[in-house]
């Protein structure tokens, strides 16, 4: 399924286009902090798998590839990864942020120590491109519902923002390079509306971990 001939093809006022034979997949890093919580990893794993399923691309996660971080060290398969990648998607947090760093507490200082690293080699690398007047759109940020806009790293300024979920439509959009509308049509993604994508399995899953997290993080 080609989507971009497909859809500047059709002047309907609505189109809607499966994604499931999507033959060329985009590959996506997906960068995030463990500082928060659990809850907050198992939103970002649930991201990864309903974007895998069910918005043609391919991610990488290290939770995915444990035996080779392990054996690569975080940085060293991040910056593989970075390299690998099409795209490099940064959750951004409060624990991304440093604002829960607990100096007492050596576990939290190491990931907080290995969170700044990524994120400081992935502004380097924001910062080059544009230097360079390079394409900046490998690199994105996004916060959940229960985040804010401050969460996102200074550094990182210059990268697409979205926030997820309701944003899942543009981050395809973005990943696929395809435009939502143009005069006379509106490109409708298969199970990727707002509320579209709560309908599937791992969407509902996906769904659920943000309202725990949500809760958990905000008390509401």
């Amino acid at each position: 399924l080609d989507i971009n001939e497909e859809y500047y093809d059709e002047y309907t006022e609505h189109h809607f286009i499966p994604v499931s034979n999507r033959t060329n997949r985009p590959r996506l890093l997906i960068c995030y902090s463990s500082s928060d919580c659990s809850a907050h990893v198992n939103v970002v794993l649930q991201l990864a798998t309903f974007v895998q399923k069910h918005m043609a691309t391919e991610v990488y996660l290290d939770l995915w590839d444990a035996l080779s971080v392990t054996e690569e060290g975080d940085l060293g398969w991040y910056c593989r990864k970075i390299k690998e990648s099409d795209f490099v998607l940064v959750i951004c947090s409060k624990g991304l942020n440093q604002r829960l760093y607990n100096q007492r507490d050596e576990e939290l200082d190491q990931r907080a120590n290995t969170s700044l690293a990524i994120i400081a080699m992935i502004g380097e690398e924001i910062f080059h491109a544009k230097s360079l007047n390079q394409d900046l759109s490998k690199y994105m940020t996004a916060i959940f519902e229960y985040s804010q806009r401050s969460d996102i790293p200074t550094m990182l300024n210059l990268a697409s923002h979205y926030t997820l979920p309701k944003d899942l439509p543009l981050l395809f959009s973005h990943l696929h390079g395809v435009a939502l509308q143009k005069p006379g049509a509106y490109l409708l993604i298969e199970n990727i509306s707002e509320n579209g994508y709560s309908k599937l399995p791992a969407g509902a899953a996906l769904l659920l971990a943000i309202q725990d997290a949500r809760i958990l993080i905000t008390g509401f």
